[in-house]
């Protein structure tokens, strides 16, 4: 399949709505089922052009890309795919993977480069997956790849639940993932406040901790 620049230019704005409303200036944690260490994740204006793998003809900073995405004005004649066929196939992935707050049912820590790719950590949708590399303690989106992680991949762990702040906030109020009611235990439940209690960070994950406690 050729790289059609219009249908891009079209996925890039759909999705950069989408990553606005959903991801952007906000933290997230991704809750692990083996009651670890939940991974916080940042997903700022800069980070999402790396997430489409294309660069622009004119000398535009990311954050303006962004900005540009956002308002329909990408123009489709200066995109250029980085990638070549993967660029189709993560732009095909994007849609999903601009809702990683809520869909996100794997990680793995400190995967192997995957078509040479490195990261800190994947995080997939069963789908499509976020590279992430790991800076001043958060971790930050560098890549979408077309692949789901194996189970046997060293480092693959179930995500649980995801909990996320307002935009710039510093406190964890938003429960965007949960165990579905029908499927939760108190297992599952004391697993999760385990790896919110283990949080290091910066923000306040109170709020999410008792929304939790409420359902044992």
């Amino acid at each position: 399949m050729a790289f059609d620049a219009g249908r891009a230019a079209q996925r890039i704005h759909e999705c950069a709505i989408a990553y606005q409303a959903h991801l952007l200036d906000r933290r997230t944690l991704f809750i692990p089922s083996d009651g670890s260490i939940p991974f916080e994740c940042v997903f700022l204006s800069d980070n999402f052009q790396h997430l489409c793998g294309v660069n622009y003809a004119t000398d535009i900073t990311k954050p303006v890309f962004f900005d540009r995405a956002v308002k329909d004005r990408i123009k489709p004649e200066l995109l250029i795919p980085v990638h070549g066929q993967r660029t189709i196939m993560k732009l095909n992935s994007l849609p999903i993977l601009c809702r990683i707050d809520t869909k996100a049912n794997a990680a793995v820590r400190d995967p192997v480069d995957h078509q040479g790719t490195y990261a800190d950590l994947f995080c997939s949708n069963m789908e499509a997956c976020i590279g992430f590399v790991k800076t001043g303690g958060v971790y930050r989106p560098k890549t979408a790849l077309a692949h789901n992680p194996s189970r046997s991949e060293p480092g693959y762990v179930n995500i649980l639940a995801i909990v996320k702040t307002e935009p710039d906030g510093l406190v964890y109020s938003l429960v965007s993932k949960e165990p579905k009611r029908r499927n939760i235990t108190g297992e599952k439940v004391r697993r999760i406040l385990a790896s919110l209690n283990r949080y290091d960070g910066g923000c306040d994950v109170m709020p999410a901790v008792e929304h939790f406690r409420e359902l044992l």
